[in-house]
């Protein structure tokens, strides 16, 4: 995790809050229209002539086969321009985020985006969780069991990114990607094994999977307004894990739904009994008490110390009960 200041990169008047609607449809659709972007299908995007970045994107399997019926993977890399970013699942306080429309033949599902740990931009008192450089979007897609081996099937997606830096500008893009149906089990494409490996290892890991337990209440009366009021989030570890202060100055909870907790608000974790209590506030934006505490917790480590799951990160996604008594 880390904290990224927009002084570098300041912002237009473009960028504003998502609840005023940075880009509303109507800019959005200007914004389209003065790029001169060309339509779905136009593999190649330029929109250089306009001040945008040259952003490449491109659909790439991890291997270059696949079996009937069996599950495989395939990730949507974004290598942007140096200095400009794209959204997470959560924007936080500006941005859209990042899309993938499916096209597939018939038969096929394609599951959601496995998301890896944003970074967290700040500036004058807004926070946007994105990613910058060159991004890998993994996503499942199972095919169906009576496919033929030795054909060849095309998968075919849009891709659709809001990029910013000093201005923000909507891009898109219809990719595509040619497979091999085969008898045989798959075998990872060498060139791109240590990418795959990279993206998934970015990616939160499940709080079953951890021994890690974590648990949300309300902080104060239970018909408080829901703008403003606090909610708890309580985590402890099977083996009484203890964080040193540096990593407790690191914590952070990436809230995954947009108008849920207030981005800008600091969040300072208090050691409580064998665990910790993360106070977090709601939006501004809340028109109702929240009920679930969806996002990812992560506690990185200190370079060339051993990771653990609170430093890749960690999936949560709890109810938020009635406070607990002290």
């Amino acid at each position: 995790m880390r904290s990224i200041s927009f002084a570098r990169a300041s912002f237009l008047p473009t960028f504003r809050p998502v609840r005023s609607l940075l880009l509303t449809v109507a800019t959005a659709s200007a914004l389209l229209i003065s790029a001169n972007i060309q339509p779905a299908h136009a593999q190649d995007y330029d929109d250089s002539s306009q001040g945008g970045p040259q952003t490449e994107a491109a659909l790439i399997g991890e291997s270059k086969d696949i079996r009937p019926g069996q599950p495989f993977t395939v990730a949507l890399r974004l290598n942007m321009e140096k200095g400009w970013h794209v959204y997470w699942r959560n924007p936080g306080d500006s941005g859209t985020p990042t899309r993938i429309t499916w096209a597939l033949p018939a038969g096929f599902r394609a599951g959601a985006i496995q998301w890896p740990v944003p970074h967290r931009f700040v500036d004058t008192g807004m926070v946007a969780y994105a990613f910058e450089n060159e991004l890998w979007l993994l996503t499942q897609i199972t095919p169906p069991a009576n496919l033929t081996p030795g054909q060849s099937i095309t998968l075919a997606a849009e891709a659709d990114w809001l990029i910013c830096s000093e201005q923000c500008v909507p891009q898109k893009k219809t990719l595509g990607l040619s497979l091999k149906v085969s008898k045989d089990a798959p075998i990872p494409d060498p060139d791109f094994k240590a990418q795959f490996a990279a993206a998934r290892s970015s990616i939160p890991v499940p709080i079953a999977q951890t021994k890690v337990t974590v648990r949300a209440d309300r902080a104060g009366a239970a018909n408080a307004k829901p703008a403003g009021a606090a909610v708890n989030l309580r985590f402890a570890s099977a083996n009484k894990l203890v964080l040193p202060e540096d990593r407790l100055k690191q914590l952070y909870f990436y809230p995954a739904d947009e108008s849920a907790l207030a981005h800008p608000a600091v969040q300072k974790v208090v050691k409580e009994g064998n665990g910790y209590r993360l106070p977090l506030l709601t939006s501004e934006y809340a028109s109702e008490s929240i009920k679930r505490v969806r996002g990812v917790l992560i506690a990185p480590t200190a370079k060339g110390s051993a990771p653990d799951s609170l430093s890749r990160g960690i999936w949560v996604d709890v109810p938020v009960t009635a406070p607990t008594k002290p």
